[in-house]
């Protein structure tokens, strides 16, 4: 007489398929990224290297070219 199968509950139906459904993989792939994107949004910028006297005095130098 064959062993029964495990029984297969419905959430861990909806994981397998999840996990296994090239677009609804994708999706979520692209819903982390968009969460991602949030949370570095609400971040403060990142700070900026101060800029030389050299390298504003060679801005203000410049000649237009042609």
């Amino acid at each position: 007489m064959p062993s029964p199968s495990p029984t297969l509950t419905l959430g861990a139906a909806i994981e397998r398929a999840l996990a296994s459904h090239p677009r609804l993989r994708a999706a979520a792939f692209e819903l982390e990224a968009a969460e991602g994107a949030v949370q570095q949004a609400a971040l403060p910028p990142n700070p900026r290297s101060g800029s030389s006297r050299r390298t504003r005095v060679a801005k203000r130098v410049r000649s237009p070219c042609c």
